[in-house]
């Protein structure tokens, strides 16, 4: 299925870029008990069909992802500018 987006969007004339993550951690009581709580970063994959280059950060969290993202691919002050 992935495989199958990202080709779509390769193809695609107009800018388009594709971001996937695991955005939760399953509930494990009793392995939580014994190995303790995870931490909150994701693993993640950034795309773009324009060539720009992927950002890396291995302490990357969750909540911080999608405005990385977007500051990656040049859109946060298009952003910005929408909710002034």
């Amino acid at each position: 299925m992935v495989a199958r987006l990202r080709q779509t969007l390769a193809e695609c004339r107009q800018p388009a870029s594709l971001c996937w993550f695991g955005d939760h951690v399953p509930i494990m009581s009793a392995v939580y008990e014994i190995f303790g709580k995870p931490g909150g970063e994701v693993e993640y994959v950034c795309w773009s069909n324009q060539g720009k280059a992927a950002f890396c950060d291995a302490n990357l969290s969750a909540n911080t992802l999608s405005m990385s993202w977007l500051r990656e691919l040049g859109l946060i002050s298009n952003l910005k500018s929408l909710f002034q």
